[in-house]
């Protein structure tokens, strides 16, 4: 169980700043090996997951993805290091200017799916009559792989046009791996530790869902997940009869989009999401493995995919594939039980959505605390309708 970490979203933000925190928590688990409770809880709590129809298939990184690439050498006009490299190629590789993965395999492999599971340990403070509890949560968190990762399915059609001539909309870039599904889990008053928030990794963001409100309890199960036709980002599972379009944006400075629809980015879109009713294919036969917490999968500074250009010519980040998972988020923004409270934003919030514009600029320009204070107290407020916690002795 890991208790220091730095968070996955998105891709990666000031990863210099991140690389630091990352090698003082690496450095002090990384011969540690996963507890056999931290597996028992990924296993109980293993989301139910399904795929779009016609939808790609998540794989195993390390044996699908990793024997169909090359590393090459991009000062040198993308000359191929390394054929079919290995897990040890890419450690000592890493951080070398210019060096990154190039996936040559089918866009739709057919593999091994792998959840690649961590469990997190953290407290977070919780607004109760005024005063700041903390609280221990434990946070199971579940990585997929993905071969390639496409543009969300429904775009305007001047922005599918532009998008089919600078690049491929279906195959925009190679492996996504930051699509995170996490179960967060406290105690509870009378019935000991229990699921209590899904927070799930799409497109740069997270959305936080409290169970049994935005989305169904679950009870000694997983959450039902449904990946996105193109993009592969983790929504809960529809259960009615037509498929789902979900707002979405590239770029956390046009997020207000996805609290209201409104604004105009050229980063938004919709996801199309689908259910049993619409064709969605559930997949069953993945496995849950724990990497140690210094594997690359988790720690590569270089792109572990193509870094493919706008038109073929402009290098953009946007179509670079991505660095580890670890390296994905605001310094300001590290644990989980804060980015489980920041993301928190219902639907129509025009406060929140407000907050976001004023504040939330772009990668590198974000001020996070207004946004953490505002949507830290709607957390609280809407936690403490469903969910009682234990009494908290207090000093006489």
């Amino acid at each position: 169980m890991i208790s220091c970490h730095p968070p996955e979203n998105g891709r990666s933000i000031a990863r210099v700043a991140l690389f630091l925190i990352l090698t003082i928590c690496v450095s002090a688990t990384a011969d540690s090996e996963p507890a056999d409770h931290d597996m028992a809880l990924l296993e109980k709590y293993r989301p139910i997951i399904h795929i779009a129809p016609g939808g790609t298939a998540p794989v195993d990184f390390y044996g699908d993805y990793l024997p169909l690439s090359v590393l090459r050498d991009e000062r040198k006009d993308g000359a191929i290091l390394i054929e079919h490299p290995k897990r040890n190629d890419l450690v000592r590789f890493d951080g070398l200017n210019g060096v990154y993965l190039d996936y040559a395999g089918p866009p739709d492999l057919k593999g091994s799916p792998v959840a690649y599971g961590r469990v997190y340990q953290e407290l977070t403070p919780i607004l109760i009559k005024g005063e700041e509890v903390m609280v221990p949560f434990i946070f199971l968190k579940y990585n997929f792989a993905f071969p390639v990762s496409g543009l969300p399915a429904g775009l305007p059609w001047y922005k599918q046009w532009l998008a089919s001539i600078a690049g491929d909309p279906v195959a925009w870039r190679e492996l996504d791996i930051h699509g995170s599904i996490i179960v967060a889990l406290t105690t509870l008053d009378g019935k000991g530790l229990a699921p209590v928030a899904l927070v799930l990794g799409q497109h740069n963001h997270y959305r936080t869902y409290l169970l049994g409100r935005s989305v169904p309890a679950i009870n000694g199960s997983g959450p039902e997940i449904s990946f996105a036709l193109r993009s592969n980002e983790p929504y809960p599972l529809p259960s009615g009869k037509e498929r789902v379009c979900v707002r979405t944006v590239a770029n956390p400075s046009g997020f207000s989009f996805v609290i209201t629809g409104g604004g105009l980015s050229i980063f938004s879109g919709y996801d199309h999401i689908y259910g049993p009713s619409t064709g969605a294919k559930r997949i069953d036969d993945y496995t849950i493995e724990q990497l140690p917490p210094s594997d690359p999968l988790y720690t590569a500074r270089i792109s572990l995919g193509d870094r493919r250009r706008l038109f073929g010519m402009i290098p953009t980040y946007y179509r670079d594939g991505p660095p580890g998972m670890d390296l994905n988020s605001w310094p300001g923004l590290l644990e989980y039980g804060a980015i489980m409270r920041f993301w928190f934003v219902d639907e129509g919030d025009r406060k929140s959505a407000a907050l976001f514009d004023r504040h939330i600029k772009g990668f590198s320009d974000a001020n996070l605390p207004p946004v953490l204070k505002y949507n830290s107290r709607r957390f609280s407020e809407e936690f403490l309708k469903l969910f009682s916690l234990p009494k908290i002795p207090r000093d006489r």
